[in-house]
């Protein structure tokens, strides 16, 4: 079980939690709404009203348009996607050390 596994497993899985772990996870790329909610493995439907609060939030900012496709990135500077980012190293290099008996590091992505 990997890091972001083990941080759905202990809190919960919750499709905003599933949103965010996607997103930093795949921090560096901008995506569209279709493309997160591929990947964080939830409806469009769902994702709705999750979207618009990261955007009023803050959180993800729109980067471009591809075609009618608004790309969005996580907001790297924001103090919650810092912490939440630094939580999940934290969490992640927890279950490596629990796996191999090693430290491990694990670096932010941003």
């Amino acid at each position: 079980m990997g890091g972001m596994d083990t941080i759905i497993g202990q809190l919960g899985d919750s499709p905003k939690l599933r949103v965010l772990t996607f997103l930093v996870n795949n921090g560096e790329l901008d995506y569209s709404k279709s493309q997160v909610s591929e990947g964080a493995k939830i409806s469009r439907t769902t994702i709705e009203p999750i979207w618009k609060d990261l955007i009023k939030d803050n959180i993800i900012t729109k980067t471009r348009n591809i075609g009618r496709a608004e790309m969005y990135i996580l907001n790297a500077g924001h103090s919650f996607v810092k912490e939440f980012n630094m939580f999940c190293v934290r969490a992640g290099t927890i279950q490596q050390n629990d796996n191999d008996g090693k430290d491990n590091e694990i670096k932010p992505i941003f």
